[in-house]
């Protein structure tokens, strides 16, 4: 199971067995599966785990791992990989895995997380894009319910304070205070799910690569 289905069953039971939402909404909180379930979540799965070694969440060799099978994966069928994968997203990534090997592997961590987090002060905030817009797209493409994205969105430690300014940041740092609301006002929900929603659209990959 991935990372992101772990994280997004956790989280629906941990909000029915709190008492948070009722059954029939935690019913709700599920979405289904993108079109195409292989690509479009081993992609958003492995910027995530990517994106979190910048940010603090994991070591040197985070997601290392699974860009290496990412790229043993694509070389038998490239051009049905091609295919799927023809947006700028998939493009990047396919071209960072080509003739990827464990050697210039943790170098193509970079090739992919640079361009996809740009524009950045530095690796750190590129990450830190990489993290929310994966998951800010998939609320936006209705993948996941904006309540699980603003609840997954805690993580890194960048402040305004360091100059990091970014819509990125501040979607990260309002997104919390959003599920928190949404958490202890039902009668809010549907208002606070449309400012996520927005919030996440204007984050997301179609906005930040244009």
């Amino acid at each position: 199971m991935s990372w992101l289905m772990r994280e997004d069953q956790r989280m629906v039971e941990d909000l029915l067995l709190q008492q948070v939402v009722t059954l029939t909404e935690a019913r709700r909180l599920r979405t289904p599966s993108s079109p195409d379930p292989f690509l479009r979540d081993a992609v958003d799965n492995l910027l995530m785990v990517l994106s979190g070694y910048p940010l603090g969440e994991g070591g040197p060799r985070s997601g290392l791992d699974q860009l290496e099978y990412f790229g043993k994966a694509i070389a038998p069928e490239p051009t049905e990989f091609a295919n799927g994968l023809d947006t700028r997203v998939g493009r990047i990534i396919i071209e960072a895995t080509t003739g990827l090997t464990r050697e210039n592997r943790a170098a193509r961590r970079w090739a992919i997380l640079e361009p996809l987090g740009a524009p950045a002060m530095d690796r750190k905030e590129a990450g830190l894009n990489v993290w929310v817009r994966a998951l800010a797209s998939r609320a936006a493409d209705g993948l996941l319910h904006p309540a699980l994205c603003a609840g997954q969105m805690r993580v890194g430690s960048l402040s305004r304070e360091d100059g990091y300014i970014s819509a990125e940041l501040k979607t990260r740092l309002s997104a919390p205070n959003l599920y928190s609301e949404w958490c202890s006002d039902p009668q809010s929900r549907k208002d606070l799910e449309k400012t996520m929603l927005d919030r996440f659209a204007s984050v997301s990959w179609s906005q930040s690569l244009g």
